[in-house]
């Protein structure tokens, strides 16, 4: 029995030191790597449009470059108007749409604030 409680115990605390170790802020989809395809900046974020390398997928990042903790957005909406992926919450660094399969057709993307309490849209077509 005491072995049985001393396992549990090393998992307990194997457990806890994975838990403090982990980021402060979860996003919704990992950073995407991949061709940048068109970028805007703005009120201190930067939005990218990028498609991965082998031209199947796209994604939306958008870096937080304010130095503090904000709200900061990647949208994207496939060419049907349908919303493809969105991650939306106050980070630090960055969100992200994650990979999305490309459609023929003109997809909306958003990332920048507008200064009046809204978004820009961009759009581009493949």
């Amino acid at each position: 029995m005491r072995r049985r409680l001393a396992g549990l115990g090393a998992v307990a605390a194997t457990t806890a030191a994975l838990t403090i170790s982990l980021p402060a802020a979860a996003h919704a989809a990992d950073y995407c790597n991949g061709n940048v395809v068109a970028q805007h900046d703005g009120y201190g974020f930067s939005t990218r449009l990028i498609r991965s390398y082998d031209g199947r997928s796209i994604c939306v990042n958008t870096w937080n470059q304010t130095g503090h903790q904000a709200w900061t957005k990647a949208e994207l909406y496939d060419p049907t108007g349908f919303p493809a992926g969105g991650d939306f919450a106050p980070y630090y660094q960055y969100a992200s749409t994650g990979w999305e399969p490309v459609v023929s057709g003109c997809w909306k993307w958003f990332g920048i604030p507008n200064g009046s309490g809204g978004w820009t849209g961009y759009q581009n077509c493949f």
